[in-house]
């Protein structure tokens, strides 16, 4: 009888049931949902930051903050007489025309329920908001009166 070299039934279950338990491992470790979390947080933080440099810099050129007094601007609708796209910095959904100061007015990674950038002033204030799926610390320590929400401005008590 000549022997073949082969592997066992036992042996090919043995090392798919350790390949599997180690990708079990990896998953857990790597945990992929949550790094999506952080690096949406980022991108809101990088782009709160934008929105306020931009908002900042329209009062001073023009002495008055942008959209109209004490209305809420959410960036997942367009405001009437807006035809966007809408993060367009001339059409968007801040209705003003920032295409001097910025390219773009970005929007929420996720832009759709509670996931979505807020905007509104007064004559002297404004607020921008949004609300943060990992670093959730910064929304209790941003000075605001949303524990839920990042909020920024010089007047975080304007959105609830």
């Amino acid at each position: 009888m000549k022997h073949t070299a082969a592997f066992t039934l036992i042996e090919l279950l043995i090392v798919i049931s350790i390949i599997a338990i180690l990708s079990g491992i990896a998953i857990a470790v790597i945990n992929p949902t949550s790094m999506h979390a952080r690096a949406r947080d980022a991108r809101r933080l990088s782009d709160i930051s934008n929105i306020m440099n931009a908002v900042e810099r329209y009062g001073i050129d023009t002495d008055n903050y942008p959209d109209d007094l004490n209305v809420v601007r959410v960036s997942n609708i367009l405001p009437e007489g807006q035809f966007g796209p809408l993060e367009s910095a001339k059409n968007g959904w801040i209705k003003a025309d920032f295409s001097l100061i910025a390219s773009l007015i970005p929007s929420d990674p996720l832009n759709k329920g509670e996931s979505v950038y807020k905007y509104t002033h007064t004559k002297n204030t404004y607020e921008i908001d949004c609300l943060m799926e990992y670093y959730k610390d910064k929304a209790l320590g941003d000075g605001g009166n949303n524990d839920n929400r990042f909020e920024v401005g010089n007047d975080t008590t304007l959105l609830d």
